[in-house]
């Protein structure tokens, strides 16, 4: 990774792969997206016929923007999460000072398998990084403690 300060830190991180890319899963967005199926079937032979197909394009358009707001990325030494469009949030922590994952799933999530996968450092007393609605959160958790161990 080229870095405009690797004077300062040195070569750290040159060795540093990008293992995963994601982002949260289209399946966990399943609410809006029926209602979205829903509005224009509602309206049909109504005066609110356009207002239907047009709401279910809006809610379509708006799901699109906040997912491609979220990229999660997995390298071989941090777990990073990137939020925003224009303006950027990062969160990450050093894969090798995790110390605790979890995952939290509903019943929908568990049948639509996606949910949340949160990791904690040392460092903290909560989550520093949480990758949600990723698909297959379980394999994910075991990966990212695979990378952990020098996998």
């Amino acid at each position: 990774m080229g870095n405009r300060y690797s004077a300062i830190i040195g070569s750290r991180y040159e060795e540093e792969t990008v293992r995963l890319k994601l982002r949260p899963a289209w399946r966990s967005y399943w609410p809006v997206l029926m209602t979205a199926l829903i509005a224009p079937i509602l309206s049909m032979g109504s005066d609110w016929s356009s207002a239907g197909w047009t709401s279910a394009a809006v809610l379509l358009i708006l799901i699109a923007i906040h997912r491609y707001r979220y990229a999660y990325t997995v390298t071989s030494h941090r777990a990073i999460v990137r939020r925003g469009l224009i303006a950027r949030d990062t969160d990450e922590v050093e894969v090798r000072h995790t110390r605790e994952y979890k995952v939290r799933q509903g019943l929908i999530e568990r049948i639509l398998n996606y949910g949340d996968v949160a990791i904690s450092s040392a460092a903290g007393p909560g989550s520093e990084v949480v990758f949600r609605g990723v698909v297959a959160p379980h394999d994910l958790k075991e990966a990212i403690r695979g990378v952990r161990n020098g996998g």
